[in-house]
């Protein structure tokens, strides 16, 4: 009989090297298979047939593939997670879209990120993953980045980039989300309550509590931008009864996130999906890095000012790149003081676009 590893059915006899969670598919799996040592990629391992989907086939193809497939066939992009890596992924299938013309593109996400891709023209339509039944062919992205070798050295969106195309583009153009007049109108007058300029704050990351911005110094911050006459607009964060300017915190569902990330004047961000957000709408966004360097995430972005201190600090093991969950203390974090991120705010609605983040990347050295 089949087992069932999280939401992949086992069909061949793997004996593990280490514990694999069974409800996380998303990390590399190390393992031996019929008595021969490798590593293998979730990918992989399903287009051999190792691992199979009991409630939909995906027939797996490799970007490289796609050449062969017959005109007018419907490639679906699966990937579930990570507000930020499906902004990133974006620019990377118009690109394979238009290296493609003879096929259709589709893409599958889960119920939350679904409607991000609504009104893209070039899409033929968005599945919910949970909802999908039948056969697809596809390019199965979930955890992709992630399980990278090269995650540690390259740029997200440039991994992207190599795989599905091969190649790297000078520039990168993000393609969602499109926004109608109608959902900026909705924004401007949500913001009209509060005086301009407007910052836009996401306390929390989505993801991991190593890139959390802590409570006390996000007030602080809330309170020199007052004294600086700004208003602080926040959006996403654990602490309800924060006394902001306008809080916005789950009464947003992702589009219309989206829309007030576009009518802000700048966005304050950890490292997570607004910021990505934020660049794809073309609002300048100061990004609070903590576990993993910039370079690896903003060094292709136009209206980025990060600020990370985590390669300066000297401390152990830092940046820890996630792999710290019991830390605590987030002194990585914590060193960013709210001086540096109120002068950052100044520079980034005066500039809006920075055009020194490869120069910049020259102090964000490991040291």
């Amino acid at each position: 009989m089949p087992k069932y590893c999280g939401h992949l059915i086992l069909k061949r006899s793997v004996s593990w090297q280490g514990t694999v969670p069974m409800s996380n598919t998303y990390h590399a799996l190390r393992g031996e298979i019929f008595g021969v040592k490798c590593e293998h990629d979730y990918n992989w391992l399903l287009r051999t047939g190792y691992f199979r989907d009991p409630y939909k086939d995906f027939r797996l193809w490799p970007s490289d593939h796609l050449k062969k497939l017959r005109p007018g066939t419907e490639v679906v992009i699966v990937r579930d997670i990570g507000l930020g890596d499906l902004v990133i992924i974006s620019a990377a299938i118009k690109a394979l879209d238009e290296a493609h013309p003879h096929l259709r593109f589709a893409w599958a996400t889960n119920s939350y990120h679904r409607e991000l891709f609504e009104n893209v023209p070039w899409l033929t339509c968005t599945y919910q993953i949970s909802s999908m039944r039948g056969s697809f062919d596809a390019i199965d992205l979930r955890g992709f980045a992630e399980r990278h070798h090269a995650k540690y050295t390259t740029d997200r969106i440039d991994i992207y980039f190599d795989y599905l195309l091969g190649s790297r583009p000078k520039e990168y153009r993000f393609c969602v989300p499109v926004l109608t007049e109608a959902e900026r109108q909705w924004a401007r007058q949500t913001l009209a309550e509060v005086p301009a300029p407007r910052v836009a704050i996401a306390a929390k990351s989505s993801t991991i509590h190593l890139r959390t911005f802590p409570e006390a110094q996000v007030i602080e911050v809330a309170h020199r931008l007052n004294e600086e006459n700004m208003s602080a607009v926040l959006t996403y964060n654990d602490f309800l009864d924060w006394p902001a300017d306008l809080n916005l915190t789950g009464q947003l569902n992702i589009r219309q996130l989206c829309a007030i990330v576009a009518e802000c004047d700048a966005v304050i961000s950890p490292d997570t999906g607004l910021c990505h957000l934020a660049e794809a709408v073309e609002t300048p966004h100061i990004d609070l890095y903590s576990s993993w360097p910039p370079r690896l995430r903003l060094s292709h972005y136009r209206y980025a000012f990060p600020i990370w201190k985590a390669g300066s600090l000297g401390l152990p093991k830092c940046p820890c790149f996630d792999k710290r969950p019991t830390c605590t203390t987030l002194e990585c974090m914590r060193a960013i003081s709210s001086s540096e991120i109120i002068a950052r705010v100044r520079q980034a609605i005066a500039e809006r676009v920075n055009t020194n983040v490869r120069e910049e990347e020259k102090t964000w050295a490991i040291r």
